[in-house]
């Protein structure tokens, strides 16, 4: 009493093995309903984590900011579309539009993090 049962074979198995073996045996193991799954909360956790949500800086918030940093001229012709890694992308209804706000990407880059540190900010990308 008190020995544990020996291993007789050296090699790993696969899990339908297993369950073969067990089957065979007669000492079936009902597989857990849970097994190899995540909980919702840690899923939507690191996405939250991905793309930026998790300081509570959303896009509603840069779009209302968006005319006080770049004055209302060119927020009528622009809008911010999302922030993802790192990167703002800004979508701009006109290509001269495009040239002028390349010119000041720098300067808005700057006004944005100071505005929004929560944001991380580190690029903007700009569209047609």
């Amino acid at each position: 009493m008190g020995r544990k049962a020996k291993r007789f074979w050296k090699f790993k198995r696969s899990h339908s093995e297993d369950r073969s073996f067990l089957d065979w045996c007669g000492a079936r193991k009902e597989p857990s309903v849970t097994e190899g799954m995540t909980h919702v909360e840690t899923f939507l956790g690191d996405l939250v984590e991905e793309i930026g949500l998790r300081d509570g800086v959303t896009l509603e918030t840069l779009q209302s900011a968006w005319a006080e940093l770049v004055g209302q001229n060119i927020a009528n012709n622009s809008e911010p579309v999302e922030i993802y890694q790192g990167t703002l992308r800004i979508r701009v209804s006109q290509p001269v539009l495009k040239f002028e706000l390349q010119q000041r990407q720098a300067q808005i880059l700057k006004l944005v993090q100071q505005r929004l540190p929560k944001a991380k900010v580190k690029r903007i990308d700009i569209l047609i």
